[in-house]
């Protein structure tokens, strides 16, 4: 019987891989749409998913130097017995789906999109070799079927993402922040140095082997730690030193520190303080008015108005306290700030404070020292996408145009007129970039 299951799956493997279109060795970019695909291989290219294709991928060799750009499905099947190594980076654009039967190294940097899901059904190995980091995003969702291994760079967890692994997992390099809800149905080994738990985060652990010899703790910050079976103490280091962290954990090996021992997270529950409405700028006789509108407000203390010339490096330059008196409002309450001595280019933001001391931040403004608000109206379009030596900006108002690598590097800065716009691109390396002119966003890429 075993035999005769045995047989059928692997026709079944057989027949997938012969229905499919082969691709062979994929040494130029390519954009997959809805279907089944063989390859053998791929060079340092991209491969596209774009949003709305369902695609399988079945791959035969053991690395692909290609990136994925994923905005739609991808699932990637790999011989039994062997894993499949990425050499370029892994994009997910929101609420986009990656699975990978079989064991999976990725070498570069992961960025999982808010709603994204990354699945692996056996073994995952995050290699890292450039020290970049892998990024869950809010609400996205990495899942593991065996073992996980961070040996360099830094897992990065915004509130809200999940990342579960059935087995063991390995935290080899210091400097990971979490504030989501991290699980390790197996042993989570800290073996680097400190790494950041930030509320809401949370980790769920079988067994905690405490083995950061490098700095005095394995973890610092805030959140919720619940170990099930045995905290090991590899070093003499505590586990943490910051009483805001809560340990459940009723064994009696290891040393939790200055942890405070419960069986409930500190963290108060993940509430969006204020719900901001409006945000724009306007500009008159050397002064740019900023006016804001919350539709609620939940414990505000109040903003913190920060400006920049780059849309990088942001200076606070005042601060608005809440208008409700108690920092709580059903109702819209309006806002506004003056700046003076404003720049010739100016980025503004909000920092919004709670009365617990946690900050959010709006959107990014842009408004000239002269002029009309073009945050308001300016409209962008690129092309061709993708580009290669060139890419031209139609852009409705005169600005400055930044360019971003996915890594959030400035690569390239200067102002573009109203109409089209040939920017040359000749000297940035093949791959994602986002752009920037006044406040209007996007993305292209460069082949």
């Amino acid at each position: 019987m075993i035999k005769n299951l045995l047989l059928c799956g692997l026709l079944l493997c057989a027949m997938t891989f012969l229905n499919a279109q082969d691709l062979g060795y994929i040494n130029q970019d390519v954009t997959l749409t809805t279907g089944t695909y063989n390859c053998s291989g791929t060079g340092n290219i991209n491969v596209t998913i774009p949003q709305g294709a369902v695609v399988q991928l079945n791959c035969t060799d053991t690395y692909a130097g290609a990136n994925l750009i994923i905005f739609g499905q991808l699932t990637v099947n790999k011989n039994p017995g062997s894993s499949l190594q990425v050499g370029g980076y892994i994009l997910l654009g929101t609420a986009a789906n990656l699975t990978v039967n079989g064991s999976f190294i990725s070498s570069k940097m992961v960025t999982l999109g808010e709603n994204a899901t990354f699945s692996i059904t056996k073994d995952y190995a995050s290699t890292l070799n450039d020290g970049k980091s892998v990024h869950l995003l809010t609400k996205s969702n990495l899942q593991v079927g065996g073992n996980s291994r961070f040996n360099n760079g830094h897992l990065i967890m915004d509130a809200g993402s999940v990342f579960t692994t059935t087995g063991n997992l390995t935290l080899a390099n210091p400097e990971s922040q979490i504030s989501g809800a991290l699980t390790t149905l197996g042993t989570l080994t800290i073996s680097g140095g400190t790494n950041q738990l930030s509320c809401p985060g949370s980790i769920t652990t079988t067994n905690l082997v405490n083995d950061a010899a490098i700095t005095p703790v394995a973890i610092s910050g805030s959140g919720f730690i619940k170990i099930t079976g045995n905290l090991e103490q590899g070093s003499g280091n505590p586990l943490t030193s910051d009483a805001t962290i809560v340990v459940d954990y009723n064994g009696t090996g290891g040393n939790i520190g200055a942890a405070t021992r419960g069986a409930s997270s500190p963290c108060s529950p993940l509430t969006l303080p204020v719900n901001l409405s409006d945000f724009s700028a306007s500009y008159n006789k050397g002064i740019i008015t900023l006016t804001w509108q919350t539709a609620t407000e939940i414990n505000n203390k109040g903003f913190y108005v920060q400006r920049s010339v780059d849309a990088i490096h942001y200076t606070t330059i005042g601060f608005e306290p809440s208008k409700s008196m108690s920092g709580n409002s059903s109702v819209g309450l309006a806002y506004s700030f003056l700046d003076p001595s404003p720049e010739l280019n100016n980025y503004y933001r909000l920092q919004q404070m709670d009365l617990n001391g946690r900050v959010s931040y709006s959107a990014i403004i842009y408004q000239p020292k002269a002029g009309t608000d073009v945050s308001q109206t300016t409209t962008v379009k690129a092309y061709p996408v993708p580009a290669t030596d060139y890419i031209y900006f139609i852009s409705s108002a005169a600005g400055r145009l930044m360019i971003f690598d996915l890594n959030g590097r400035q690569v390239l800065n200067g102002m573009v007129a109203a109409g089209a716009n040939k920017i040359s691109i000749q000297q940035l390396k093949s791959g994602i970039y986002d752009y920037r002119i006044n406040n209007q966003k996007g993305r292209f890429i460069k082949k």
